[in-house]
């Protein structure tokens, strides 16, 4: 049994299967999923777990070389958009910033959605994985 890091063992698999340059997103409640397939459910009920508490742990299992957020998040959710751009993993990333519905166009070029309790509207992210070497 796994003691420390993720412990839930369909997005272990996910995480491991990814490979350079695969996509993973992070979403609120509210995100559209367009396949079944994809969607990695982690939530409870309205803002369990929310965003960061997923967010996080994510970052510190995989490479990430760029970031893709929705350009609405900045004006809707501020505080959202400042705590992202704050992250250790993430200050040094070059993030790209699209509308939302080219946002959804591009969850679905996803390796996986997961999907948190979160409620807050606009508490998206892609990640874009990198390698671990230069």
């Amino acid at each position: 049994m796994r003691f420390k890091g993720i412990i839930n063992p369909r997005l272990c698999q996910l995480l491991g299967s990814l490979d350079h340059r695969d996509m993973i997103a992070v979403a609120d409640a509210g995100l559209p999923i367009p396949d079944e397939r994809l969607r990695y459910d982690v939530s409870v009920v309205p803002n369990l777990p929310r965003f960061f508490d997923v967010l996080k742990p994510i970052l510190e299992e995989i490479v990430v070389e760029k970031v893709i957020i929705p350009e609405e998040m900045k004006t809707v959710s501020p505080h959202v958009y400042n705590e992202i751009k704050s992250l250790e993993k993430l200050r040094d990333l070059p993030f790209e910033e699209v509308p939302l519905e080219r946002f959804k166009e591009l969850t679905k070029s996803c390796k996986g959605i997961v999907r948190t309790g979160e409620f807050t509207p606009f508490a998206l992210i892609i990640l874009v994985c990198g390698v671990p070497f230069k």
